[in-house]
């Protein structure tokens, strides 16, 4: 679509809104309680695909999608998505459909949004470290090592990118932190690994927080 030649920003999250409906619906009314948060997953990702392709196309995203009732939109339907995974299916795979939810709306509003997280970005990136492990840890002890272990790296890159967006480059004490808090992350998945009986599991996911860990350590 175009107006007077030029490109329609707008059409594109349409587009998306029309497929993810379909999408989310045949999952509703025809899957069980996994299929139906698969089908949701895939539906927001494709809504914020094409509503990415709007945003890159658009002189002033702000105007077109406001970053605050986005942010209160993606957390409402997170919180939604993990209350219902939690009560009918696997619990990571609901904290996983809900990261879906949130975390694309959190970056868009640390772009384009005014501030409205009480902590500082460092102490928000802290958070999100204790958050990921948190996830991966019950992944490993439910059997769901896998969905965690995406989660939770999907989670320590969106704070790193928050982080970036609303603190800029890390210092050298933020850049410690985040090492340390990646090293004591992958000494937990390990452990974690070996409690929960799948050792193998807990080394991979080990083995990802302790590669991230030493890109931090030797990056400038």
């Amino acid at each position: 679509m175009s107006r007077r030649g030029e490109p329609v920003p707008e059409a594109a999250p349409l587009v998306g809104l029309v497929l993810a409906f379909g999408i989310a619906g045949f999952g509703v009314l025809f899957g069980a309680a996994e299929t139906r948060l698969v089908a949701v997953a895939a539906a927001l990702v494709v809504l914020y695909g094409f509503t990415a392709v709007g945003i890159v196309r658009s002189g002033d995203p702000a105007d077109a999608i406001q970053p605050t009732p986005a942010l209160v939109a993606g957390g409402v339907l997170a919180v939604a998505l993990a209350g219902y995974g939690l009560a009918t299916s696997s619990p990571s795979l609901a904290l996983a459909v809900a990261a879906v939810a949130a975390v694309p709306t959190g970056l868009y509003h640390a772009r384009y949004g005014e501030p409205v997280n009480p902590l500082d970005p460092e102490l928000t990136l802290l958070a999100v470290g204790g958050l990921a492990a948190s996830v991966t840890g019950l992944g490993l002890f439910t059997g769901e090592g896998p969905i965690g272990l995406a989660t939770a790296v999907a989670l320590v890159l969106a704070g790193l990118d928050y982080r970036r967006q609303r603190g800029g480059p890390l210092s050298d004490t933020a850049r410690t932190r985040v090492v340390v808090g990646l090293l004591g992350g992958s000494m937990l998945a390990i452990f974690g690994g070996i409690g929960a009986g799948e050792p193998t599991l807990g080394l991979v996911a080990g083995s990802v927080c302790l590669l991230l860990g030493a890109f931090f350590a030797v990056g400038r």
